[in-house]
C-alpha cells in the first residue's frame, strides 16, 4: 500500500553515556489530502495484540528492544495518536528507537444513502426512514360533521388532500370519493391572502387563486359513484401560507364524518424553508463582539442523509460538510477591555458541552399557534475551542437531525468556557 500519511517526530535530548528514563512518546499520524484515517487501520508488524482497561495495544514485533508497547487511538480530528511506551535506555552515539508502523487495507466507505418518501409524521403514508420528501404525503381528513348519514343516501365518503410540500409553484391533487349520484362543491381558501381557488373546470391546468369568490368552486352535480381527482396549482411563496378546504353538500347529498365541512374545515400550511442559525452568546456584552452566525436551510421535516461510516466523532467533518443536515462551523468572539475587565482566558480542559447550547423551541409552544408544527432537533459534534490574539474561536459540526417548521437561532454560551479578569 502506498504511504499516504505522515508521522510526526519525537526527540529526547540527552548526552552520550546518560540514561534516558522510561516514558511515553506520543506521535501523530496525519493523512495526506482528503483521505480519512482511523486507529483501527494501524498495527505493528509481527507484534502480539494485548488489551487493558484503556483499550488494545501491541507488544513486541518490529520495534526496537526499548519499546514495551504501542497503542493507536483516534484524536477525533481526522488524525491518529501513537502512544509509544519505552524502558529506560543508555544513550549512545546516534541512538535511535525504531517503530515499524503498518497500515491494513479497509473496504471503501460507501456514499451516504438517500431515501425518498413522505417526511411529514402527520401523513397516513409517513416514512420514518425517508431522508428527502418526494411530495407523496397524503392526509385523511378527520372532522365531526353535523349532517347525519342514512342508509341509501348519496354520500361524499372520503376526502384526501396532497398538501403542497414546496415553496416554489407546485401542483397537487385533491381526491373526493362518493356513493351514488352525489352533488357537492369543493371550496379552497387561502387564509393568508384572502383568495379563493378558481378550479377552472374547463381547464384545470389554468386554475389559480382569485379575490372574486363567484363561480370559482369545483361543483359536481349527480356525480356517479367513485373517486374524482382535482388538480390544484399552488403558487410560489416567500412566507408561510395557510389554507382551509371543505366540501359543501348540494341537495340531499350528505358528508361522512371524516369529510371536512364549512363549519369544520381542514387547514394546512404551505411552508418556506426552515433556517437554523448557530452563533455564540454571552452575558458580558461589553467585553465581547460576536461574529457572524453559521446557517443551514432545508425543507421542514427534512432529515440528514444517513452516514454509513462510523458514529461521531470518528467521521471526518469534511466528509459530511455541505451534505443535507450537516454544516461545519467556525464561530468567533472578539474580546475588548472594559467594565473593569482587561483580559480573557480559556477555562482549563473546558470545551463546549450540551449545557452550553440553547434549546430549540418546544413543540408544545409551537403548537399553540401552528397545529402542524414540527420542532427542530439539532446537535453539535467534534466541538473545539481556542483563544489567540484576543479572539475566541469555537469550531465543530452542526447536525440538524430534523428540520422543524420554524426558523430559529441556537446559541452557544461562552461564559462557561472563558473567564474574564
Amino acid at each position: 500500500m502506498a504511504i499516504n500519511y505522515t508521522v510526526s517526530d519525537f526527540e529526547v535530548n540527552s548526552f552520550v553515556g546518560q540514561v534516558t528514563p522510561a516514558g511515553v512518546a506520543n506521535l501523530t499520524i496525519t493523512p495526506i489530502g482528503d483521505e480519512e484515517i482511523f486507529a483501527e487501520e494501524f498495527f505493528i508488524g509481527g507484534a502480539a495484540v494485548a488489551a487493558n482497561a484503556n483499550g488494545t495495544f501491541f507488544v513486541g514485533g518490529n520495534v526496537s528492544p526499548e519499546v514495551t508497547q504501542v497503542a493507536f487511538t483516534d484524536n477525533g480530528d481526522g488524525t491518529v495518536n501513537v502512544a509509544i511506551s519505552y524502558n529506560a535506555f543508555l544513550v549512545q552515539a546516534n541512538s535511535a528507537v525504531h517503530i515499524d508502523i503498518d497500515r491494513k487495507a479497509l473496504s471503501p466507505v460507501p456514499p451516504p444513502q438517500e431515501r425518498k418518501g413522505c417526511t411529514n409524521p402527520e401523513a397516513i403514508n409517513y416514512d420514518p426512514l425517508a431522508t428527502s420528501d418526494d411530495g407523496s404525503c397524503q392526509f385523511v381528513i378527520r372532522h365531526d360533521n353535523p349532517n347525519p348519514v342514512g342508509h341509501g343516501d348519496a354520500v361524499v365518503t372520503s376526502f384526501k388532500v396532497d398538501t403542497p410540500n414546496l415553496k416554489t409553484p407546485n401542483a397537487q391533487f385533491i381526491t373526493v370519493s362518493n356513493t351514488k349520484e352525489a352533488s357537492y362543491k369543493v371550496v379552497l381558501y387561502n387564509k393568508t391572502t384572502g383568495e379563493y381557488y378558481n378550479f377552472n373546470d374547463n381547464n384545470e391546468l389554468y386554475g389559480g387563486f382569485t379575490k372574486n369568490r363567484r363561480n370559482v368552486d369545483h361543483i359536481e352535480t349527480l356525480a356517479p359513484a367513485g373517486a374524482k381527482k382535482l388538480l390544484v396549482q399552488y403558487p410560489g411563496i416567500s412566507a408561510n401560507a395557510v389554507y382551509k378546504i371543505y366540501v359543501e353538500p348540494i341537495g340531499d347529498t350528505k358528508l361522512a364524518k371524516d369529510v371536512p365541512s364549512k363549519s369544520s374545515p381542514f387547514e394546512f400550511t404551505q411552508r418556506i424553508d426552515t433556517t437554523i442559525s448557530l452563533n455564540l452568546t454571552t452575558a458580558n456584552t461589553s467585553n465581547w463582539t460576536i461574529g457572524s452566525a453559521a446557517t443551514i436551510s432545508d425543507r421542514p421535516g427534512k432529515k440528514p442523509l444517513r452516514v454509513t461510516k462510523k458514529t461521531f466523532p470518528e467521521v471526518d467533518m469534511k466528509f459530511v460538510d455541505g451534505k443535507p443536515g450537516y454544516k461545519q462551523f467556525s464561530l468567533t468572539a472578539a474580546f475588548g477591555a472594559g467594565s473593569g475587565k482587561s483580559s480573557a482566558a480559556l477555562v482549563t480542559n473546558r470545551k463546549p458541552q450540551l449545557i452550553d447550547l440553547s434549546t430549540p423551541t418546544d413543540l408544545t409552544v409551537l403548537e399553540k399557534t401552528d397545529s402542524g408544527a414540527i420542532a427542530n432537533r439539532i446537535r453539535i459534534e467534534g466541538a473545539d475551542v481556542s483563544y489567540a490574539t484576543d479572539t475566541l474561536t469555537i469550531t465543530g459540526l452542526l447536525v440538524v437531525e430534523k428540520f422543524g417548521t420554524t426558523s430559529e437561532t441556537i446559541t452557544i454560551d461562552i461564559d462557561n468556557i472563558v473567564t474574564l479578569s
